[in-house]
């Protein structure tokens, strides 16, 4: 039978084997205890009898409550009748456990000292509701049929106060014999042997191999529904419908309903109940996985709409700063121009000069900026955007800045390839500002490890085992600790300075 794990998605090839070995078996065992002396098709253990019997009834009316609660969340007709169908299962198997209780099992024909037709009624009474449910259930799955009536509380007990109602009838009548006097006599002299086949009345052996019959079929079509939807549940109602088709023969063969009596017919039984139960766990198991998945899923399209709103914002901010700050600055920046022109003096011009100075340094940081925001905000490759910068940067302010890139680099988020450009843009504003250099050049190298970004410089340089907070090197060391990247700074009084940002592979997430 399928492993019961969290895995268990039975597969077509898989389920045929189990089903056609179950076949198989069943119908081999099924000749050899009817056919031969090899096998006891029936023994007499009162305790065995109870223990079976509560067993079933505990059994069945467990299935019938997660049946309905899979049917309050999902409206499936097919849930809808197993829950019907188990529901009347646990009652009428209760129903016999309370007469035996109550020590009216000898009234009601339930003692092999004087077997009556009322057992074997009921059961096969309760069984046929049963197989009936399940094989209307079966095409309710084929065809994906919803049901949510106003009264699906009342309904789905229906059936099963349709069976105890017409049972309580027939208790108080006297139903024609189900078996004749022989057979009676039969079950009282020798309990543990079959019926011989001259005993068998030939209108009930046709029915309740009729039942047998429909419990196939139902197998039948849960087979169809596991194969093209994949539940590992419907795997094991097609394996336990086939035990209680089984179960059905050997039942009309011996019939295993009076008290004491266990028979092949009620192990099959417990085996039915057995195999359904193991099949809720497993489906449990797997809808928690899916559950969980799904989960996963959310929180990946959650974290890509936050991220599509920060990129739309970075966006908006970046347009507002091009055409409102920077131009604002721009405009500033001629006006004291003209400003300076008009001037007298020596001292005036040259404080004039400083205005400009220090509104060209806001126009560089403003631009820095609003091509920082946009770099997050495009779909252009991180080196792209670096490259460009760079070049930019060596234009602007007359160095030779050059960049090279080796290898494919990793597709980082949004956030880790802002915070990467931004470290890139201090590093080289740092160069512009204290390292009094000619050449950078910015290098990114891909490997297996991760991503790798070099900026040096052949400026003054300073001593780094020195302490410092300056150069915006605290702030750069912030920025790689927000996206787990290593940062180093190598450098040297007159040996120019290196600034290494290294994102290994199991940080790119």
């Amino acid at each position: 039978m399928p492993k019961p794990d969290d895995r268990a998605d039975v597969g077509e090839s898989r389920l045929q084997i189990w089903m056609g070995l179950l076949l198989i078996g069943l119908t081999a065992f099924t000749a050899v205890a009817f056919l031969t002396p090899v096998i006891s098709v029936a023994l007499i253990n009162e305790r065995l009898d109870l223990i079976i019997n509560t067993g079933a009834s505990i059994g069945a009316l467990a299935i019938a409550g997660l049946a309905w609660a899979r049917y309050r969340v999902t409206a499936e007709a097919a849930a809808f009748a197993q829950a019907a169908a188990f529901l009347a299962l646990g009652t009428v198997n209760a129903a016999a456990l309370l007469v035996l209780a109550a020590n009216r099992g000898a009234e009601l024909g339930f003692s092999l000292d004087d077997p009556g037709p009322l057992p074997v009624l009921s059961f096969m009474l309760a069984r046929f509701v049963a197989a009936a449910l399940l094989l209307v259930g079966g095409v309710w799955a084929i065809r994906r049929t919803t049901l949510r009536p106003h009264w699906a509380g009342v309904m789905v007990a229906v059936p099963t106060v349709f069976t105890l109602a017409l049972l309580s009838v027939l208790s108080r009548t006297d139903p024609e014999s189900l078996l004749s006097q022989a057979a009676y006599d039969h079950l009282r002299r020798l309990p543990g042997d079959p019926l011989e086949p001259s005993l068998l009345s030939a209108g009930l052996l046709g029915v309740q191999l009729g039942i047998g019959a429909m419990f196939l079929a139902g197998a039948g079509f849960a087979y169809r529904t596991v194969i093209r939807d994949h539940r590992p549940a419907d795997a094991y109602l097609a394996i336990g419908l086939v035990l209680a088709a089984f179960s059905q023969v050997h039942a009309a063969v011996n019939p295993g309903s009076y008290a004491a009596l266990v028979t092949t017919g009620d192990f099959l039984r417990v085996g039915f109940y057995a195999v359904l139960l193991a099949g809720v766990f497993v489906q449990s198991r797997s809808d928690v996985r899916t559950i969980q998945e799904a989960n996963a899923e959310l929180r990946l399209l959650r974290d890509a709409e936050v991220n599509r709103a920060l990129l739309e914002e970075r966006g908006r901010v970046a347009r507002e700063m091009h055409d409102g700050l920077a131009q604002d600055l721009w405009t500033a920046r001629l006006k004291q121009g003209r400003l300076a022109s008009m001037v007298d003096g020596e001292g005036q011009r040259a404080l004039a000069q400083e205005v400009i100075d220090a509104i060209d340094t806001g126009i560089a940081d403003a631009r820095q900026a609003v091509m920082a925001m946009r770099a997050g905000s495009t779909d252009a490759p991180l080196l792209d955007v670096v490259e460009r910068y760079v070049e930019d940067f060596g234009d602007r302010f007359a160095l030779d800045a050059r960049f090279e890139a080796t290898g494919s680099a990793p597709v980082l988020p949004a956030r880790s390839e802002a915070e990467v450009l931004r470290i890139v843009q201090e590093a080289l504003n740092n160069v512009r500002k204290h390292a009094d250099a000619t050449v950078v050049r910015v290098s990114a190298s891909a490997t297996d490890e991760g991503l790798e970004i070099m900026v040096m410089d052949n400026g003054r340089g300073f001593d780094d085992d020195r302490p410092t907070s300056g150069f915006g090197l605290v702030g750069m060391r912030e920025r790689a600790a927000l996206i787990g990247a290593r940062f180093a700074v190598q450098s040297a009084p007159s040996d120019g300075t290196r600034v290494v940002i290294a994102i290994p592979t199991g940080a790119v997430r």
